[in-house]
């Protein structure tokens, strides 16, 4: 804000909103989250929270404070990025006051940083986030909010990232981890700065990703001749790899596994080693399978001896509605508890509540309620059936891919291990 006599002039930079690819779950469904009017329902979310303080010498203090906290969360943990930065812009114009002032009425410095983090753009977050992980030389964290950049997101977070270091994000990344680890990580992030575009992306309907074959193919055999080499591979896989954005290394993974050897995954984890190992092995895991690399993320996070609370609040805060859906259903088949009920059992009270509004922001439409594949990291192949006729039933939580052939039918399931025990599974000989 700058004041020039009695004027407020804004300087409104245009909020972090996350691409439509992060959308898009694994089975190819793009979703589309209802954008509401900028300024309609701003201003009317600004007029509910503003009208919380006008009835305050009704009722006694603390019950007003109270009921004006929950009335500030419930909005703010229920709205994604761009419209809590209109919420914060349009209250700013209407009261000629920060709605940060609200902060010393909450009670606990949990939520009154959960508050800020709320008020405060994902950009800077991002870049906050980005500037503890690499200065406290944590790969895995720097590693995992880099390869979630698609588009222009990067930029926007690069921007921000100067606020906490006069030293540019390479620069630092370089000084912490070396060269081959920036140059490879650059990489990454270059590559998904083109947005792979998608056939037919209708709501409701798939989005398929298009995929071109010829840049896989050439990458498939290059990575041949590497791999034919003794040593260790790694910064030759990370230079080929890198080129590959998540819906390439899917269909690159895909092709590997029509070989007769081990499946890709596990090759880079024998392959290779030191920090490029946990590199490629984020790489391979994010693009198999995104909500499993970060449901598993998300449960070291809540089990970790000393947790973490701006970490966990941030994750949520980050995730987009589908991603945070898909990852709830998932962390259940893995963990045995939803991840709703593990936040609930790590946090109690308001904090815990208002954590809780965060995992569920918006009603996710029935289309995606049913239509979350499992295809947990490094999955041993299970080929089963092979009959003439047959008829299946199966629970599509748990079965990724079904292959029907003719003539003697092939069914190939790809499960996890601890998933083995719990499959249920009816084939009966009858027409298909």
């Amino acid at each position: 804000l700058n004041f020039k006599s009695s004027t407020v002039i804004y300087h409104f930079r245009p909020p972090f909103i996350r691409s439509p690819l992060h959308h898009v779950n694994i089975n190819g469904i793009l979703y589309e989250p209802k954008v509401f009017s900028y300024v309609t329902s701003a201003d009317e979310d600004v007029y509910r929270i503003g009208n919380t303080t006008k009835g305050k010498w009704i009722l006694s203090f603390m019950l007003i404070k109270n009921q004006q906290t929950e009335m500030i969360m419930e909005i703010l943990s229920s709205r994604p990025n761009a419209e809590r930065q209109n919420i914060v812009h349009r209250y700013n114009r209407i009261f000629k006051k920060s709605l940060l002032d609200e902060r010393e009425n909450f009670k606990s410095g949990l939520m009154k940083q959960l508050f800020e983090d709320l008020l405060t753009d994902t950009s800077i977050l991002l870049a906050d986030e980005l500037y503890t992980a690499i200065n406290a030389s944590n790969l895995q964290k720097t590693t995992s909010i880099l390869i979630d950049f698609w588009g222009g997101e990067f930029d926007q977070v690069e921007t921000a990232y100067k606020i906490y270091s006069t030293e540019s994000i390479w620069k630092s990344i370089e000084k912490k981890f070396g060269e081959s680890v920036k140059s490879i990580l650059h990489c990454i992030v270059e590559t998904r700065k083109h947005e792979t575009k998608q056939e037919y992306p209708i709501k409701g309907r798939g989005g398929k990703p298009i995929v071109t074959n010829t840049v896989v193919v050439e990458v498939f055999y290059d990575l041949m001749n590497v791999l034919d080499s003794n040593n260790d591979v790694g910064q030759q896989l990370g230079e080929r790899l890198c080129k590959l954005d998540s819906f390439q290394f899917q269909k690159l993974n895909m092709i590997y596994r029509k070989k007769p050897v081990r499946q890709f995954g596990e090759v880079l984890e024998s392959r290779t080693s030191g920090q490029l190992h946990d590199i490629l092995l984020a790489m391979y895991n994010y693009s198999i399978n995104k909500p499993m690399y970060f449901a598993t993320l998300i449960h070291d996070e809540l089990h970790k001896e000393l947790i973490d609370s701006l970490t966990v609040q941030r994750f949520l805060i980050f995730r987009s509605e589908i991603d945070l859906h898909t990852i709830d259903k998932l962390y259940k088949v893995i963990y045995g508890i939803d991840l709703s009920e593990d936040v609930k059992q790590k946090y109690h009270g308001e904090y815990g509540n208002t954590l809780l509004k965060l995992l569920k922001k918006r009603e996710i439409p029935d289309i995606f309620q049913h239509s979350i594949s499992i295809l947990p990291p490094l999955v041993p192949l299970i080929k089963a059936v092979k009959l003439d006729l047959f008829y299946a039933v199966c629970d599509l939580h748990l079965v990724q891919h079904c292959y029907l052939h003719s003539n003697n039918v092939l069914i190939e399931y790809f499960l996890t291990s601890m998933m083995k025990s719990v499959i249920k599974c009816d084939i009966h000989l009858q027409n298909p």
